[in-house]
């Protein structure tokens, strides 16, 4: 016969399933700021080996420019663009960084005007549609913003050496924008890719190999295995980490630009 539980015992048994759930719900949020930290570090380790003092570099999705500044200290000779296009932040980074070139405008693969949907509570989350936020309340407001293409906006005696695309699932749209930049200069690329760009922009992996990887050339892999000189991905050994989600941030490269 299995022995009643008592009034104390049944306390003590939802208390500790409301503590490993919530333990387990801190963990998930801890292991994915651990591995945003952790996608820094790795994408500063990279602008190390790639950048020279006088290399330009481009930061996509500055926000508060926590990318920009190490690419100013390992290159201060160079050139740099920080896109923003959260007004208010531009702003920061106008302040923080003027030296840099700080654009106010959305990156795309045409020119124009569209809506931007801004996180308020968490404004790392913003961008041009609506996602699942971190908070179930999020709580969002509507702007216009300028989009414009990089191929445009950067001067084509400026050669490029370095990119960082971090824009909550349109670097595909960012991509297709820069072609021109990426068969001239033959820059390094860092670069979001996951759930969201495939969820919510329909981008799926396959479409992101052959823009990177056939039409312009580039190899594509995790920034660690880069850094440890491992092999390139293939198609189908991209495709399976961008469904499992188990990586979002990835390293797109010419063939001559191992570490």
């Amino acid at each position: 016969m299995t022995p009643k539980l008592t009034r104390r015992t049944r306390a003590l048994s939802l208390a500790a399933i409301i503590l490993a759930v919530g333990s387990a719900a801190g963990f998930y949020f801890w292991s994915e700021k651990g591995r945003d930290t952790l996608y820094n570090e790795e994408t500063v380790a990279i602008m190390r080996r790639v950048m020279r003092p006088d290399s330009n570099g481009i930061d996509v999705g500055a926000f508060e420019g926590e990318l920009t500044r190490p690419m100013v200290r390992i290159a201060p000779r160079g050139t740099h663009y920080a896109i923003e296009p959260q007004p208010a932040y531009a702003a920061r980074l106008r302040k923080k960084f003027p030296q840099v070139k700080v654009r106010e405008v959305a990156l795309g693969e045409a020119e124009g005007t569209t809506t931007f949907t801004l996180a308020l509570d968490d404004p790392a989350y913003s961008g041009f549609k609506p996602q699942a936020y971190p908070r179930a309340d999020e709580q969002t407001r509507t702007i216009q913003v300028r989009v414009a293409r990089l191929d445009d906006l950067v001067p084509v005696t400026m050669p490029i050496g370095f990119i960082k695309i971090d824009v909550e699932g349109a670097e595909f749209l960012v991509l297709r924008g820069a072609k021109e930049l990426i068969r001239r200069d033959r820059p390094v690329i860092v670069f979001e890719y996951g759930q969201t760009g495939m969820q919510d922009f329909g981008t799926m992996p396959a479409m992101m190999w052959a823009l990177l990887h056939d039409e312009l050339g580039l190899e594509l892999s995790l920034m660690r295995t880069w850094l440890d000189d491992g092999p390139a991905l293939t198609a189908d050994a991209f495709s399976r980490i961008a469904w499992a989600g188990t990586d979002w941030m990835f390293i797109a490269y010419p063939p001559s630009r191992k570490p």
